[in-house]
């Protein structure tokens, strides 16, 4: 540091980091801060760098000291809004992008971002407004056309989710997200061999890929290849055993439900090995009920069929003949796509929960503080 400028010095630090070194490259920024103690731009890296090796909380303060002294920076704004997006803080985050945006509108990266915060909150008609800008400002932006087919296939605008993700591909051949995500856009409309096909083209550009097997173990059980299916599923599940991930093991289950070789004792097995990996079911919790005679009963149903389907034309009529006066209905739902028979079924019960967006132990959580 002794031989080089303050600026000489900043340049290096920025290759180390931009070559991965986070170490070499914190050294050299901090080394300069004690020359210059507001330099804005070793601050404004430091906190990219907290951020990058986990020190998030540590990101934010450092960014946000930059941007008291430097508030019209759009790249101090934007990297502050991503570290908040990875905190799950979704609405300072929109904030952070929106004021990076206000600053240079012309930002591609920023208004994708933007988009995937605004995904976050459900605010979808926002979210492919945002894609499209990126796109309009960065035509040849692959992630950006991804993201937009994402937020098109969850309004259930799968021709045009197909589309995207097609160009996306088009524009970065070797995307394996974008093959998974157009699988299940393509199973989704029906289209399977098709679906079958891209998401192994993902698994071929990410052989340990594990969500593109859980989808491939997925489409291929609709093709009634069953045998193939568990195998897909397993194949995922070995390479992502977290139990949070449960997606695999939901559709390995699914996969031998319909299976002709696999009997209820085996079926009953494989569930209870997938409960047995969840810690939050054996955590030993006693409810303590309202037990007085004259209270409301809390009955709450969970399932992710409240929409057109034939699980959902059996609890219709339990749902509509309930006595309301005597039972207090919960109805806690991962349908992704509400339809009319979603709007027919919610006026039947007395809180309608929307628990898409929740892993297993805040969805258990939140049924157990209830005291069902």
């Amino acid at each position: 540091m002794a031989q080089l400028t303050i600026q000489q010095a900043f340049d290096l630090a920025v290759q180390h980091h931009q070559s991965g070194r986070l170490p070499d490259a914190e050294q050299l920024y901090r080394q300069i801060l004690a020359y210059q103690p507001e330099h804005a731009g070793v601050l404004h890296y430091l906190g990219i760098i907290a951020a990058q090796t986990g020190r998030t909380d540590l990101g934010v303060n450092l960014i946000r000291q930059v941007l008291v002294r430097m508030p019209n920076w759009p790249e101090a704004h934007y990297n502050l809004g991503k570290i908040l997006q990875d905190q799950g803080h979704l609405a300072e985050a929109i904030t952070a992008y929106r004021r990076a945006l206000a600053l240079r509108a012309d930002y591609p990266e920023a208004h994708c971002n933007l988009g995937n915060a605004l995904q976050g909150k459900g605010r979808l008609e926002e979210v492919i407004a945002a894609f499209r800008q990126a796109i309009a400002v960065k035509p040849n932006y692959p992630e950006a056309y991804s993201n937009l087919g994402n937020a098109l296939r969850d309004q259930r605008q799968l021709d045009q989710a197909i589309a995207a993700y097609c160009q996306a591909i088009a524009l970065k051949p070797n995307f394996p997200e974008a093959y998974n995500c157009l699988g299940n856009a393509l199973r989704e409309k029906g289209q399977v061999d098709q679906a079958i096909a891209a998401c192994r083209q993902a698994i071929a550009l990410r052989s340990n890929y594990a969500e593109a097997y859980s989808n491939l173990g997925f489409a291929l059980n609709e093709n009634g290849q069953l045998a193939e299916a568990i195998a897909a599923c397993r194949q995922a599940i070995a390479l992502n055993p977290n139990p949070r991930e449960s997606k695999a093991f939901t559709n390995l289950l699914y996969a031998l439900c319909h299976h002709p070789g696999c009997d209820t004792r085996q079926f009953l097995e494989e569930s209870r090995q997938w409960a047995r990996l969840q810690s939050v079911f054996s955590s030993g919790h006693a409810p303590g009920r309202d037990r007085r005679p004259e209270r409301k009963l809390k009955i709450g149903y969970l399932s992710p069929f409240f929409c057109m389907g034939a699980d959902a034309h059996f609890i219709f009529p339990l749902l509509a003949y309930h006595d309301h006066k005597q039972v207090e209905i919960f109805a806690y739902t991962r349908t992704s796509h509400a339809d009319e028979l979603t709007e027919r079924l919610q006026p039947h019960c007395d809180h309608w929960i929307d628990i898409g967006q929740l892993g297993i132990q805040e969805t258990v959580e939140l049924i157990r503080n209830r005291d069902l």
